[in-house]
């Protein structure tokens, strides 16, 4: 099974006309070489991805990018990216390390083989020193077997692996100390970051083509304490109509969200306000999902006209692929365009988030369409996408990520939704909590009993089937699967179920010695999972 990669996520932004090079930190990164470990961890603002970005395009080494989002707590899709980060520029490495994080349950109990793989296939493929970035890893810090991989794996991989994690909020790896006085570690600060006056003189001149004087240039500084954002927010929306004229003494006290939309939103057109609140219920977006999911485009425009104004104007979109146009917005002014939507146009909101999560559904996104139920707080329809997907979910393995979808479930909605809990007690028991797992599979069982649903029943002794086969219960497996077969007889569409319990009931006859009997019945499954198109079982 191949693991879905978000390519754009893994592929170094492109470097922006308008960057500033600042050369006190490229000297800095070039001595990067003698750490194995790099942090750049400042507030939000800073231009830590920026920097990274000029880095990456002027520094003398291969650089490997990784651009982190809250889906990516879930390990198996975390290091799939990771591997596939790498092998972007070196085509030699990941097939051993894609091979050994594509049983979930295995990965996450031997996290330690994981790391020995992936430390000796970049051992055995890659000679030459690189980097690797790991961008807005604050994401996925509450992640523990991310932490877990991250903490083992710098500290085993061999010394010409140079990795750099942009953080918001400090970096928790538990041996942490232990790098530092070993003199393998090498940091950034907001103070590293922050612009000093002459960096703030050159970027004015630069891309607004003023010059400010020496007491300009430090009441700037002092007053955005060198804040990257603050500086070009200034920029951006007095500079380029009005001269240097610089306000942070008049807006002093005003709300963060009341600057944005005074000084940047309400100078766009009417016609471009809207897009911009449109287009931020959109993680990240091109022209063909704006097609989709938000629909037709201004009067006048076509999706990828819409798309250069922003890039032109500058309006604090980030491109993320270098071969096709993606972008994402600065994260803060993203928080203040959606907080705007949900406010003005609460009805459009909801449709162009429901169309979203259809979008990522028939792309069986999962992941992407369950976050968009949360936003909505449709718990109902995250219920129901976990009920339709269940089985596909549950097919490529991604046990760890249904378990934490149905947790975040109020318990109203999982009391009433028994298939959701049969699920959620499968999937304890393959996780390895059988016994939480067979409580939940017996409730559900009787829940559709009482309500006489012999269609869901069939389902949750499918599941349980195979609990009892993995824990050696084979009699008790046995006997589920065959009600399966009978009530198999009172329902339509009963094909995956019948399937589910010859291939339950063939594998424990396997285990018990009856091998001729067994490949009857692992056959008659096969057969019927090939003319389902399901033949991956």
């Amino acid at each position: 099974m191949t693991l879905p990669i978000t390519r754009p996520k893994i592929i170094v932004p492109r470097r922006r006309s308008n960057i500033l090079t600042r050369k006190r930190l490229l000297d800095a990164f070039e001595d990067i070489i003698d750490y194995k470990l790099v942090l750049v961890v400042t507030p939000p603002g800073y231009g830590k991805t920026t920097l990274l970005i000029d880095v990456a395009h002027q520094i003398d080494l291969p650089v490997c990018w990784y651009s982190l989002d809250a889906l990516d707590q879930e390990p198996q899709r975390f290091l799939a990216h990771f591997i596939a980060s790498i092998a972007q520029q070196f085509p030699e490495f990941g097939k051993k390390s894609s091979s050994i994080i594509r049983n979930e349950k295995h990965m996450t109990e031997n996290i330690d083989q994981v790391v020995d793989v992936i430390v000796d296939d970049a051992f055995e493929h890659i000679n030459e020193h690189f980097i690797m970035v790991l961008d807005d890893y604050h994401t996925v810090d509450d992640s523990e077997l991310v932490t877990a991989f991250i903490n083992r794996f710098i500290q085993r991989v061999d010394e010409n692996f140079h990795l750099v994690i942009s953080s918001r909020t400090l970096v928790s790896l538990p041996d942490l100390p232990l790098l530092v006085s070993r003199s393998q570690v090498w940091g950034l600060s907001f103070e590293e970051l922050a612009f000093h006056p002459e960096e703030i003189r050159s970027l004015v001149v630069r891309n607004y083509h003023l010059s400010l004087s020496r007491d300009e240039v430090n009441d700037l500084a002092k007053h955005t304490e060198g804040w990257i954002t603050g500086i070009i927010l200034s920029a951006e929306t007095e500079w380029g109509k009005e001269g240097k004229s610089v306000l942070f003494n008049q807006i002093a006290g005003i709300g963060f969200y009341d600057y944005w939309a005074q000084q940047v939103l309400d100078k766009q057109s009417p016609v471009f306000q809207k897009v911009l609140l449109q287009t931020s219920l959109l993680d990240e977006f091109n022209a063909s999902i704006c097609a989709q999911v938000i629909g037709k485009p201004p009067a006048g425009f076509q999706w990828d006209d819409v798309i250069s104004v922003l890039m032109h104007n500058n309006l604090f979109v980030q491109p993320i692929d270098g071969k096709s146009t993606w972008l994402r917005y600065h994260h803060l002014f993203q928080d203040f365009l959606r907080a705007r939507m949900e406010e003005l146009y609460p009805k459009e909101r909801a449709a162009i988030l429901w169309r979203l999560a259809n979008y990522y559904a028939a792309q069986e996104e999962w992941g992407g369409a369950y976050t968009v139920y949360l936003r909505l707080k449709d718990y109902d329809a995250a219920a129901q996408m976990i009920v339709d997907a269940g089985r596909s979910i549950l097919r490529r393995g991604r046990l760890s990520a249904l378990a934490n979808w149905i947790d975040e479930l109020p318990e109203t909605t999982l009391d009433s939704r028994p298939t959701v809990l049969s699920l959620r007690g499968y999937v304890a028991a393959m996780l390895g909590d059988p016994d939480k797992g067979l409580t939940m599979l017996d409730l559900a069982a009787k829940r559709f009993e009482d309500e006489d649903n012999m269609e869901q029943l069939s389902g949750v002794l499918t599941w349980r089937a195979g609990v009892y086969r993995v824990l050696g219960r084979y009699r008790q497996a046995i006997a589920d699967s065959e009600k399966v077969l009978e009530l198999a007889k009172q329902i339509e569409n009963s094909d995956v179920y019948v399937a589910e319990a010859y291939r339950n009931w063939g594998l424990c006859l396997y285990r018990q010695g009856k091998g001729e009997k067994s490949a009857e019945y692992v056959e008659n499954a096969l057969q019927i999972y090939t003319r389902l198109g399901e033949d991956d079982h």
